[in-house]
C-alpha cells in the first residue's frame, strides 16, 4: 500500500491529506483548518462512530452524527442537544 511520508505537511494538498486521514485517523491533527471538511469527518465517523466526540460541536452536521450513529449507536451521547429531536 502506498506510505505518506510527512516532511512538510503545509505543503499537502486537500486529496493528500484526505488520504493521509483515510490511513490513519490521527493525521488529522496535521490538516490545517481551512482544509477540515465535512468528508473528513465523515471519513472518520464512518471507521468509529465515537470519533464523534472530538468534533467540535459548532462544525457537527446532521449528516456526520447521523453516520457516527449508525456506526456506533453509544456516539448518540455526542450529538448536540439542538440536532437530538432531529435525528431521532
Amino acid at each position: 500500500t502506498d506510505k505518506i511520508i510527512i516532511s512538510d505537511p503545509r505543503q499537502f494538498t486537500y486529496n493528500e491529506y484526505f488520504k493521509a486521514v483515510s490511513q490513519n485517523s490521527n493525521m488529522l491533527y496535521y490538516v490545517p483548518d481551512e482544509l477540515i471538511t465535512e468528508d473528513l469527518y465523515v471519513l472518520l465517523v464512518k471507521e468509529d462512530g465515537y470519533y464523534l466526540q472530538s468534533i467540535p460541536d459548532e462544525l457537527k452536521t446532521s449528516k456526520i452524527c447521523k453516520i457516527a450513529m449508525e456506526q456506533n449507536k453509544f456516539a448518540a451521547q455526542f450529538v448536540p442537544d439542538k440536532m437530538k429531536c432531529y435525528l431521532c
